[in-house]
Order: C-alpha cells, then sequence, then structure tokens
C-alpha cells in the first residue's frame, strides 16, 4: 500500500521499525569509522579530493575493498562522492584526522578497537551475572590493561 494510506497506527509502527532497524545497524557505521581512523583515511584526503585507487596504494590496502569502505562512508556522511568518482572530507571527516584541534580520531579508534568491542559484547553476561564486562569472566582492571597495552590507554586518554 502507499505509505499515505498506512493510517496512523501503520504509520507509527513502520517509524518505529525504521528507527529500531538504524541502531540495529549502528555497529556497521562505528566499523567503518574506525577502520577509516585506523588505515588514515581522512589524513590521505587532507590535500583536498582523491580517487580510491591512488589513497589505496598509499595506504597499502585493497582499492576494490578502500572503494566500497569510502562508499558506505560517503552513505554515512564522513566523506562525500564527486560525481569524477572522487572523494573529499566533510566536516564530520575531517574530525578523524590526526592534526586538527579538536580531533576525533582516538575517541573512533578506543570506540571501533578490539577492547571496547569485545567489552561491550559482554554486555548479557554482564547483566545476568553482575561481573564488569571489560575483564569477561576474571575481571581486570582499568590500570592493569593499561600496563599490558599502552597504546590503548593512550587512545583512551586522547
Amino acid at each position: 500500500r502507499p505509505r499515505d494510506a498506512l493510517g496512523p497506527s501503520m504509520t507509527g509502527e513502520a517509524n518505529a521499525a525504521d528507527a529500531l532497524l538504524r541502531l540495529l545497524d549502528g555497529y556497521r557505521a562505528v566499523q567503518a569509522v574506525y577502520v577509516a581512523a585506523e588505515i588514515g583515511v581522512a589524513d590521505a584526503l587532507a590535500g583536498g579530493p582523491r580517487p580510491a585507487l591512488g589513497m589505496a596504494r598509499e595506504l597499502g590496502v585493497d582499492p576494490p575493498s578502500l572503494q566500497r569502505l569510502l562508499r558506505a562512508l560517503a552513505s554515512l556522511g564522513v566523506v562525500g562522492e564527486r560525481d569524477d568518482g572522487s572523494f573529499e572530507l566533510t566536516a564530520a571527516g575531517t574530525l578523524l584526522r590526526r592534526d586538527v584541534p579538536g580531533s576525533l580520531r582516538a575517541a573512533a579508534l578506543y570506540y571501533g578497537g578490539r577492547r571496547h568491542w569485545t567489552a561491550w559484547g559482554q554486555l548479557l553476561a554482564a547483566v545476568r551475572s553482575g561481573a564488569p564486562a571489560f575483564g569477561g569472566a576474571t575481571p581486570t582492571s582499568f590500570a592493569a590493561m593499561a600496563q599490558r597495552t599502552p597504546e590503548a590507554a593512550r587512545a583512551f586518554d586522547e
């Protein structure tokens, strides 16, 4: 049926379903932004629009995979895709550069990184047991983790 013919309750249910599906899809956005930060997409685009192929060589990644990542980032508003097929930073994408004031690159690395990602994957077990998710079955303090992996602690601090 046309959307106008759905009536108030069906339209409300459809909007709620759309909203919930966007939430369920959020992990993809986090991982796309994380990968972009990890491989340095924003820094590679700092000088202006570029095609994926040239950037792939510079970044040491697979060209078709980078093309797909850039298109995903374009759908999220992190980069823009131009008519000539090149990509450019948006205001949001600029915040993934290492050298800009207010950079959120470290946040992207932290939120999309393995330690944070794995801890949130343990939420069900933590809710069921009351044990902290960060340490899994044997809780580990943040300080101990920071001693083992100083790069993760630096990302958290930044």
